[in-house]
């Protein structure tokens, strides 16, 4: 009603442009930290998922920052207006603010995506461990990851929340800006703690449906070019 149809749409430049960096900062990421983290026989276990899986997050934080400046600056209302698109956006605040505006709340972010990261692939280890029987074709695996993508995107998301929340209000300010847990503070302190949840269902259907597709895409491909 405010800003018509195109006004779901915005922000929508940067989100299709981190979509590859996001999929190889998290899932390359989680399988470059497995090896190391791995057993010297090559297992894992579930504490060992989690750290790899933790540790994804700070890669993928550093590979998309710039990208979730830029989504969130065109999507908030302080600045509607004054930004035409994804390029004159970024060459705005590089102008304006600086390059190291393009990893404010970098901190946030990187709570945010290791919190969820960790949780994401222990809870898909732990599921293939105790609910699948071990698949014998390409296609059940594909759906037992499929399976586990939707519900750990769900029961993950919960846990990001409130530095999702405070990296979007970080990332969206301009000038000096509060630390991670005095902001977070703050929000709680002015608007009431249920604010750090402000925004979960959308969230949680957004990484459920995401993280269906690919972790059982990544997984698939991974399998047929023989990478583990």
């Amino acid at each position: 009603r405010e800003g018509g149809l195109r006004s779901l749409y915005r922000g929508l430049g940067p989100q299709l442009l981190a979509a590859l960096p996001a999929t190889c900062g998290m899932y390359v990421g989680e399988r470059c930290f497995a090896r190391f983290f791995q057993l010297p026989d090559g297992s894992t276990d579930l504490k060992r998922t989690f750290a790899a899986g933790f540790c994804s997050g700070v890669s993928e934080t550093m590979s998309v920052c710039p990208f979730e400046v830029l989504k969130v600056r065109l999507q908030s209302k302080e600045y509607m207006g004054k930004y035409k698109n994804t390029l004159h956006c970024l060459t705005t605040v590089l102008r304006e603010e600086g390059a190291a505006t393009l990893y404010s709340g970098v901190v946030a972010h990187s709570w945010r995506n290791c919190i969820f990261n960790g949780t994401f692939f222990a809870g898909s280890f732990a599921m293939r461990e105790h609910l699948f029987a071990r698949p014998k074709t390409a296609m059940e695996s594909f759906g037992a990851d499929f399976v586990c993508g939707t519900v750990m995107g769900l029961v993950a998301t919960p846990a990001k929340m409130p530095f999702m929340v405070v990296k979007t209000r970080l990332q969206a300010a301009s000038g000096a800006k509060l630390g991670t847990f005095e902001t977070m503070a703050l929000i709680a302190k002015n608007e009431g703690v249920p604010a750090l949840w402000k925004g979960t269902v959308p969230a949680a259907t957004r990484m459920s449906l995401g993280g269906a597709v690919s972790l059982s895409c990544f997984r698939l491909f991974s399998n047929m070019l023989g990478v583990e």
